[in-house]
């Protein structure tokens, strides 16, 4: 089985606060994380993907950020999206080259699950009876130093981590579409959006909220 990537957001921002005073939670990135169902889906083609995404109008043209190939939004990047509320105030540029915090996609994949959760204290309920259970983080540090599956402490039923009810706020998967800079519950996909990737990919999809700096492997 695949070791599993945890992310421990909270200890990470407050070693980067003690290193770099100057740091706040302002800097953070909120993103809205597409991500295949489970971790036992196929490899992804993503040039072919990202390809598809832009005839499709939800990417636009591509460019280089941190030495990665990000995506624009696309034309028809509304009809894919849904935003809750008042329209939203998305910033759409860089200020410069390394500057990551403006509404864009990346992708991202790796041969090792990734567990990421949009806060520590984050409680999923249990598939089986419903109950709210333990907090993403202690879910997270019980897969990796055990058994790799969760047991409730309510009715004691055990599954993996992908199947707990985290309310969009954690998720688990190999490989990610990331939409930059946007709040959490804010913005989702729609229903067409989702059965479009499962057409284009052979797989289903869900999506979560999280923080940039929450995306990390531990190895």
């Amino acid at each position: 089985m695949d070791r599993l990537g945890i992310s421990h957001c909270a200890h990470d921002i407050a070693a980067r606060l003690v290193q770099d005073p100057r740091m706040n939670l302002q800097q953070q990135i909120y993103c809205l994380v597409l991500h295949p169902r489970g971790i036992n889906h196929p490899p992804l083609d993503f040039s072919q993907l990202s390809q598809q995404l832009q005839t499709q109008g939800m990417l636009g043209e591509s460019f280089l950020c941190q030495g990665e190939r990000r995506y624009r939004l696309g034309e028809r990047f509304y009809q894919w999206l849904t935003f809750m509320g008042c329209a939203p105030a998305l910033r759409l540029e860089a200020t410069g080259p390394d500057d990551e915090k403006f509404c864009h996609f990346r992708f991202s994949e790796s041969p090792q699950a990734q567990f990421s959760y949009l806060r520590p204290e984050v409680r999923g309920r249990c598939p089986h009876c419903r109950k709210a259970g333990t907090t993403a983080a202690e879910v997270a540090a019980d897969y990796f130093a055990q058994q790799r599956v969760w047991s409730c402490p309510h009715c004691h039923e055990s599954c993996a981590p992908q199947d707990i009810q985290w309310k969009h706020e954690a998720g688990m998967s190999r490989a990610f579409i990331e939409l930059l800079d946007v709040h959490p519950h804010e913005v989702a996909p729609t229903d067409s959006l989702l059965n479009e990737l499962a057409t284009l990919t052979g797989c289903d999809w869900q999506y979560f909220y999280t923080s940039r700096d929450c995306h990390q492997i531990i190895t």
